[in-house]
């Protein structure tokens, strides 16, 4: 288990704030092996460079192969704003580069990217909803509904974790502790905390869970207990097992609302 200051917090950047600035954003489209070559995105920032506009963020879409590749890039175009074309000539000159195209500020000191839709991950469409969201819904369901809203929470996340075992957890991995090991490195990259397999232990699979969304925004409430992480974690691995609904238990003992460093979750096989 790497610690977490391994980790650093990652910006999605496709909103850009420069409160004194003029950010624009650029969509460079590539041909499909254009990143064989290495030197190409040093030439796309050498254009950049040559007009001294100071570079914001810079994403590379991470397409099929045989796909065109999409370069974005935010700059700051306060002392070259009336060269914006200027720059997308040279842009569209360099090799290998397909199309450009360019967004000015939304508004003051403000730059989005103007063209990506839909979000996709895994080739499935994508949401991205913030804490703020997620806080709103467990408070609100919790609220509102009572702790009946625990059971409707951990069942839509338990189908979750079994859809995305067999959509293309299952199909990508073939082995079980790949199968684990990527699950726990989505769970990551989705943003609800770092995932630690502990190992199987008889019938039991056992999780540690390290600063967990869910857990930091209950902390403190009467909540008694993270439906939708546990419902994640137990839907995908019932899909491991290739269990249905009902034989596969979920207990919960240890948490960081009561104080411990991390939520530990123990999924066990029914037999």
């Amino acid at each position: 288990m790497k610690k977490l200051e391994f980790y650093r917090k990652y910006n999605l950047g496709r909103v850009v704030f420069a409160e004194k600035g003029k950010p624009y954003f650029f969509e460079v489209t590539l041909s499909p092996y254009a990143l064989d070559n290495p030197e190409l995105l040093h030439r796309i920032l050498a254009v950049f460079k040559s007009y001294g506009t100071n570079v914001l963020t810079l994403r590379v879409s991470a397409p099929s192969r045989g796909e065109e590749v999409r370069v974005l890039v935010s700059a700051d175009l306060s002392a070259a704003e009336s060269l914006v074309k200027s720059i997308v000539r040279d842009l569209e000159s360099v090799e290998g580069v397909v199309e450009v195209r360019y967004a000015p500020p939304l508004f003051n000191g403000v730059a989005v990217d103007a063209w990506s839709h839909p979000l996709v991950f895994a080739g499935a469409r994508a949401v991205i909803l913030d804490e703020h969201f997620f806080k709103s819904l467990l408070m609100e369901g919790f609220g509102k509904l009572g702790d009946g809203f625990g059971g409707v929470l951990f069942y839509i996340f338990y189908m979750t974790g079994r859809a995305m075992f067999e959509e293309w957890v299952g199909k990508l991995a073939r082995r079980v502790e790949d199968q684990v090991a990527l699950f726990a490195e989505v769970f990551r990259l989705h943003g609800w905390g770092v995932l630690d397999f502990r190992g199987f232990f008889g019938n039991e699979a056992v999780f540690h869970v390290y600063d967990g969304l869910e857990a930091n925004i209950l902390r403190g409430s009467d909540v008694e207990a993270e439906f939708a992480t546990r419902g994640l974690i137990a839907g995908f691995m019932s899909g491991v097992w290739g269990l249905p609904y009902g034989k596969v238990a979920v207990r919960e003992t240890r948490c960081v609302r009561r104080g411990d460093r991390f939520c530990e979750i123990r999924v066990e096989r029914k037999s």
